[in-house]
């Protein structure tokens, strides 16, 4: 059994989705799901403050995302998203 890999396993937005979006695949946004239907939550400098990266294993790494509203959440990401992150925080 594989270990989920995109997810958010923990924090304000547990059990959302992290995805990566747009013609080069430069986007990332988180997807929720809740009572009030489904909801995308960019993930760049205007809505994170800043992330940590927490363990890198070989194919997963977990990170935590600090909001600007004050929520955080734990995610599982693959390395691929683990550099576009850097990538937009650099």
């Amino acid at each position: 059994m594989g270990v989920a890999c995109n997810n958010v396993i923990g924090g304000d937005y547990k059990n959302g989705d992290i995805k990566v979006k747009g013609l080069r695949a430069d986007k990332i946004i988180l997807v929720t799901h809740g009572l009030l239907g489904k909801k995308e939550i960019p993930i760049d400098k205007s809505t994170v403050s800043k992330f940590q990266i927490n363990t890198q294993q070989y194919q997963q790494n977990n990170v935590t995302i600090y909001f600007k509203d004050g929520k955080k959440s734990i995610c599982s990401v693959t390395n691929d998203t683990l550099n576009k992150l850097q990538a937009i925080f650099s």
